[in-house]
């Protein structure tokens, strides 16, 4: 399974349904979300050193082009389109990395660092 580690804990990228334990289980889907929201917008952070970077829905917060990632309280449509647009963006990041050069152009400037290490994905 997926799992975002956030803050020294591990949250799980899924969820079962299933009465007052999947209330429970959504709560911690929710937090996982955000901190993937998070590495997200660290990512956009370091490539929109290059101008030329643009995404087509602003990630802001728990939300992406204005829909929140979260589940509880959250019609699934409303839920499904803010995933739909975060998986855009993110198709949109990879293609960005991907058109540039691979040359020096490309490295990082001295004094900049990459995205944030204090979340981790893993994939299990």
């Amino acid at each position: 399974f997926s799992a975002i580690q956030a803050g020294g804990e591990v949250l799980q990228l899924h969820c079962n349904d299933g009465g007052l334990k999947s209330f429970f289980n959504n709560r911690h889907f929710d937090l996982a979300m955000m901190a993937f929201l998070d590495c997200l917008k660290d990512v956009v952070k370091f490539l929109q050193r290059d101008p030329k970077m643009r995404l087509p829905f602003a990630i802001e917060s728990d939300k992406v082009g204005g829909f929140s990632v979260r589940v509880l309280f959250n019609p699934q449509e409303r839920w499904t389109k803010a995933l739909k647009f975060m998986l855009t963006d993110l198709k949109w990041m990879v293609a960005f990395v991907e058109s540039r050069d691979r040359g020096d152009a490309g490295a990082p400037s001295p004094g900049v660092s990459g995205p944030s290490s204090s979340q981790r994905i893993s994939v299990r």
